[in-house]
C-alpha cells in the first residue's frame, strides 16, 4: 500500500469517526428525550479503499410501538372522559360527597312537614316558599353548570381539531422530506424520530394505524378506516352551531353521530357533548352525558307542576320529530282508542305521523294531555279525576311504543297524587278567598304544565311577591305526595321507578357518580398500562448512557490509532521530501 493510500484511508476513517461521535453525542445529550430513538452510525468500506459512515440507522420495535399507540389512545380517552365527570361532580356536588340539588327537595319536604304541623304560622309559610325557591335556583345553578362545562369542553374540540390539522399537516410533511433524503441517500433517522413524536400524539388524538412504504414514507388510518395521510394530510372541520365534524374526502356530514370517529381525546369530548337522540337514548358512559342530565332536570321541572289524575309513559323512544313510519316503528293506518269515560275516540297514525304528531292528535280529546316527554316518549294523562282506558284496535302502536303492557288497558288513578294535583285540590282556610288558589309551582310564561323546562320553572310569582298565601289545609296532601313512592324516570341513561321526589334526584346524581367511577377505574387500568408499555419501548429503544460511553471510547480510541497513522504517514512523507532535496 502506498502511503497517500495510506494516508486516503486514515483521513476517510477520520471523517467516518467524527460523525460516529457526533451520533453518540446526539444520543447523550437525548437520553432524557422520550420521543427520541437511539442512533446508531453503521461504517462501511468505501470501493476504492477507505470507510464511510453508509447509513445512521436508529432503534425500532414496530409491535411494541402499535401496542403503545393503543394504549395511549385508551389512556388519553378515559383520562379526558375522567376530567369531564370530574367536572360534572363537582357541579353537583358529589365528589365531595354532598347533594345540594337533592337536600334542596328534602328542605322542601321537611318545611312542608312543618307547615303541616302549624299552617297558622307565618314563618312556617315562609319556609316552604324560601325552600321552593331554593329548589329552582338550585335547578338553574346546575343547568348554567353544565352550560359551562359544554362551552369550554366546546373550546376544547375546537382547540384539539386544530392541533389535529397541524399534526397531520407535519406528518406529511415529515414523509416528504424523509422520502427525498432517502431516496438521495442521506440518512433519515432524525425526521423518523420526529414523525414518530407526532404520531405518538395523534394516537391520543384518535387510534391510528400505521403502514411502512419502501419510499419511506408512513401511511396512516384511522381504526374505523379514514385515510389520515396517504397521499396528502386530511383535514378535519368541527362546527360549534350544530356539534358536527367533517373531514376532507369523506362525504359523512357528522363523523361524531354516524360512528366513523375512532376512539381517543377527541372522540371523548364530542361524545361527552352529544345531544342527538342516538347518543341521548345511549347507556354507554360518557355519551351525552351533558344533554342527558338536562333532559333529567326538565323531566323533574315538569314532575313538579305535573297535575295528572291517571297517566302512562312509553317506554320506547322515538326522536320526536321523526317520521315513525318510516322508521318501521309502526305502520300507516294502524289505531287505537282512548277513552276518558266519554265514549272511546280513535286515534290513527298517519303515513308521516311523530311522536309530536301523534301528541297532537291526542290533546284534541276533552280532559286529554298528551306530550313527548324530557326522554323522548310518549306521555297520555288525564286530568280533573277521569278515567284512562287505551286499546289497540289496528296494529300495535301503544303497546309497541311501551304505552300499555295489556290489550285493553285501564290505568288506575294516580295513589298518591302528584304534588300539583295535592296542592290545586286542598282545601282553602277559613279565611282565604279562591283567589288564593293557584299553583305551587309554575311556569315562568304562565303557559300550561307542558311547556316546563329546567329554564322556566319558579314558585308561583304570587306567593313569592306576598300578595297570596299558601293554601292552610293543603300540608297534609302535599307531604302525602311529597311522600309517596309512586315518581319513575325512565330514559336517557336512567331508569328509576317507584321513587318519590327527592329519590328522583338522589338516584340522578347517584348514576353520575356510578358512571365516573367506571371511567375512573377503567383510567386508572389504561394509564398503568400505557406507562408500563412507554417504559418498555424506552428500555429497549431509547439511550443506554453506559453503552454509549462505552462506544465513545471506542471511538475515542479509534480516532486516537487513526490520528497516529496519518502523523506517521506525514512524518514519512516529510522524510522522503527531505531526501529529495
Amino acid at each position: 500500500m502506498s502511503l497517500f493510500g495510506a494516508l486516503n484511508i486514515a483521513v476517510s476513517s477520520i471523517g467516518a469517526l467524527n460523525t460516529g461521535i457526533r451520533t453518540v453525542s446526539d444520543n447523550i445529550a437525548n437520553s432524557t428525550n422520550e420521543n427520541y430513538n437511539a442512533r446508531r452510525a453503521v461504517f462501511a468500506n468505501n470501493q476504492f479503499g477507505g470507510v464511510e459512515i453508509s447509513d445512521i440507522e436508529r432503534r425500532t420495535n414496530d409491535s411494541l410501538q402499535r401496542d403503545l399507540f393503543t394504549a395511549q389512545r385508551e389512556a388519553t380517552a378515559n383520562g379526558t372522559r375522567n376530567r369531564l365527570y370530574e367536572q360534572l361532580e363537582q357541579l353537583t356536588g358529589t365528589i365531595s360527597g354532598s347533594t345540594p340539588l337533592s337536600d334542596a327537595m328534602e328542605n322542601l319536604r321537611t318545611a312542608w312537614k312543618a307547615f303541616e304541623a302549624a299552617p297558622e304560622s307565618n314563618a312556617a309559610e315562609s319556609e316552604v316558599i324560601l325552600s321552593g325557591q331554593s329548589l329552582v335556583s338550585e335547578i338553574e345553578r346546575i343547568s348554567n353548570g353544565l352550560d359551562t362545562i359544554e362551552s369550554v369542553a366546546e373550546q376544547d374540540a375546537v382547540d384539539l381539531v386544530t392541533e389535529l390539522n397541524e399534526v397531520l399537516s407535519e406528518i406529511d410533511r415529515l414523509n416528504t422530506d424523509i422520502v427525498g433524503d432517502k431516496s438521495a441517500g442521506r440518512p433519515t433517522s432524525a425526521l423518523e424520530n420526529l414523525r414518530d413524536g407526532q404520531l405518538e400524539r395523534l394516537s391520543e388524538i384518535m387510534d391510528i394505524k400505521t403502514f411502512d412504504r419502501a419510499d419511506g414514507a408512513t401511511v396512516v388510518y384511522t381504526t374505523t378506516g379514514l385515510d389520515l395521510s396517504d397521499a396528502v394530510a386530511s383535514t378535519f372541520t368541527y362546527s360549534t352551531a350544530n356539534g358536527s365534524l367533517t373531514k376532507s374526502g369523506s362525504p359523512s356530514t357528522n363523523l361524531v353521530t354516524d360512528g366513523n370517529l375512532p376512539d381517543g381525546e377527541l372522540k371523548a369530548i364530542l361524545d361527552f357533548i352529544r345531544q342527538d337522540f342516538t347518543g341521548t337514548s345511549s347507556n354507554t358512559e360518557g355519551v351525552a352525558t351533558i344533554q342527558k342530565l338536562r333532559k333529567q332536570l326538565d323531566e323533574f321541572s315538569f314532575d313538579l307542576v305535573d297535575d295528572a289524575t291517571r297517566q302512562t309513559v312509553g317506554t320506547v323512544g322515538a326522536d320526536p320529530a321523526s317520521d315513525l313510519v318510516a322508521a318501521g316503528t309502526i305502520n300507516a293506518g294502524d289505531q287505537f282508542t282512548i277513552d276518558v269515560g266519554a265514549g272511546a275516540t280513535t286515534i290513527t297514525i298517519g303515513a308521516s305521523d311523530t311522536l309530536n304528531d301523534i301528541a297532537t292528535s291526542l290533546n284534541a280529546v276533552a280532559n286529554v294531555r298528551a306530550r313527548v316527554t324530557a326522554f323522548d316518549t310518549l306521555e297520555i294523562s288525564t286530568v280533573a279525576g277521569t278515567t284512562l282506558t287505551l286499546d289497540d284496535t289496528t296494529g300495535t302502536p301503544l303497546q309497541t311504543l311501551g304505552l300499555i303492557s295489556t290489550d285493553p288497558q285501564t290505568f288506575a288513578a294516580l295513589d298518591p297524587p302528584t304534588l300539583a294535583s295535592a296542592y290545586n285540590n286542598a282545601t282553602l282556610g277559613p279565611d282565604q278567598s279562591p283567589a288564593e288558589a293557584g299553583n305551587f309551582f309554575e311556569v315562568e310564561t304562565g303557559t300550561t304544565p307542558d311547556s316546563v323546562t329546567r329554564l322556566n320553572l319558579r314558585v308561583n310569582d304570587t306567593l313569592s311577591a306576598g300578595t297570596e298565601q299558601l293554601k292552610k289545609l293543603s300540608g297534609n296532601a302535599v307531604v302525602e305526595a311529597l311522600n309517596g313512592n309512586n315518581r319513575s324516570f325512565n330514559g336517557t341513561g336512567v331508569s328509576l321507578t317507584n321513587k318519590d321526589y327527592t329519590s328522583l334526584l338522589t338516584g340522578m346524581l347517584t348514576d353520575v357518580t356510578k358512571q365516573a367511577e367506571v371511567v375512573t377505574r377503567l383510567t386508572n387500568t389504561s394509564t398503568v398500562l400505557r406507562d408500563d408499555l412507554k417504559n418498555a419501548l424506552r428500555d429497549e429503544l431509547g439511550v443506554d448512557i453506559d453503552e454509549e460511553v462505552a462506544r465513545l471510547t471506542i471511538f475515542q480510541n479509534s480516532f486516537a490509532a487513526t490520528a497516529r497513522v496519518i502523523d506517521a504517514t506525514n512524518r514519512m512523507l516529510e522524510q522522503l521530501e527531505n531526501a529529495a532535496r
